[in-house]
């Protein structure tokens, strides 16, 4: 890179970790490969967000609210919040003057994106979803570019769409680190067939509740350890109890940091189907259960699960609607007793789908872009 190129990125986002971690890896590997010199993070409520690194990244806080389905008590408020970020982007982005803003959906963005536009500073988006949010469904027609990670996201957005790969966060941070060093920082063992359940930001209490319940009906004692991981105090508590009383291996914790380590012990996964999910389940060549979030806005999780069932084939889907102790049961019990068969054809689905893609990778894109809108400063 020129020295008398100074490269700024700002990204829009907020939210749950979906959002958040993709744009931190993306941020991250910018960073690392020199693409350029200075992030910032703006959207709504970073400096207290779990899934946010305030000792990394610089940020600043945007008041947002969502307005669509809001009561009419309760639109003039929302309204109020969006002016006042809006305004408030538009004054910080007019001062830190980045090349690009790069928006990474949900309402938390609306107010920057706006700001950018009002500063006309150039936009590129990213919709990690198969039915884009309606914050990114509406920039989309300003932006220079959206990236989408599945394809069947394009017929519903305006402008040039580009599917790409998504970041991964802290998947090249743990070197050569193998199965067996997981296992001993996860204290289980290497050689033992691992179900990895979590439920991600939104949703994990039903699912927490159900194995739990799943598993204290199983016949006998299970033939695999488990590493779980609740999302609350209080599941983390109930599940250990339970682990414990049905001599199950297990790691039970509220929140791993390391992800990179768990996907590496997972056999099998348990999880709801946000994108960010779906991307790791590929990352790592995970097979699946998938029960979509059914709260989840536009019904967009199961979406993401039926494309990913559909086309890939390495996860079955399970509708909450459909989800009893019962089926689940059956569905892991089915998985357990043919697993060196049934486990090793997701597996090898999720390998063929990797080795025919065709998404590019999203700092190059940007890179593309930024070569294109590069601000020269004079050297000190």
């Amino acid at each position: 890179m020129h020295p008398s190129y100074k490269r700024k990125i700002v990204f829009a986002v907020g939210g749950t970790g979906g959002h958040l971690f993709p744009a931190q890896a993306l941020a991250r590997e910018l960073r690392s490969n020199q693409l350029v010199t200075q992030v910032l993070f703006m959207g709504t409520g970073l400096s207290n967000s779990r899934y946010f690194c305030s000792r990394e990244f610089p940020s600043i806080d945007i008041e947002s609210s969502a307005i669509f389905g809001k009561r009419l008590t309760h639109l003039f408020p929302a309204l109020k919040k969006l002016l006042k970020g809006t305004w408030k982007s538009a004054r910080h982005l007019k001062k830190e003057k980045p090349e690009i803003v790069v928006g990474f959906g949900s309402f938390h963005a609306f107010p920057v994106l706006l700001g950018a536009l009002i500063n006309r500073i150039p936009i590129v988006l990213f919709e990690s979803n198969v039915i884009p949010g309606k914050v990114v469904r509406y920039f989309s027609r300003f932006a220079k570019v959206t990236a989408v990670y599945f394809k069947e996201a394009g017929a519903h957005l305006k402008g040039a769409v580009v599917e790409t790969e998504m970041p991964i966060w802290d998947r090249d941070r743990l070197g050569d680190s193998n199965r067996e060093e997981a296992a001993k920082y996860f204290g289980l063992r290497p050689d033992l067939t691992t179900l990895l359940v979590f439920g991600g930001s939104q949703g994990a209490r039903s699912i927490n509740r159900l194995f739990c319940e799943t598993m204290q009906e199983w016949p006998g004692r299970p033939s695999f350890q488990v590493i779980h991981l609740t999302g609350d105090v209080a599941s983390c508590h109930d599940a250990l109890l339970c682990y414990r009383k049905l001599g199950i291996p297990a790691l039970v914790k509220v929140f791993e940091d390391r992800m990179p380590l768990a996907w590496r012990m997972a056999d099998l996964a348990l999880c709801r189907s946000g994108a960010a999910t779906m991307a790791e389940l590929l990352a790592y060549r995970v097979p699946s259960v998938l029960i979509p979030y059914p709260h989840a806005a536009d019904n967009h999780q199961m979406h993401n699960a039926q494309v990913f069932v559909r086309e890939i084939g390495g996860s079955i889907l399970l509708p909450e609607s459909y989800l009893t102790v019962a089926n689940l049961l059956k569905e892991l019990q089915e998985l357990m007793k043919n697993r060196e068969t049934l486990l090793k054809k997701m597996r090898d689905s999720i390998v063929n789908f990797q080795e025919q893609s065709n998404r590019r990778a999203f700092p190059v894109i940007l890179k593309e872009l930024l070569d294109k809108t590069c601000i020269t400063i004079s050297s000190p």
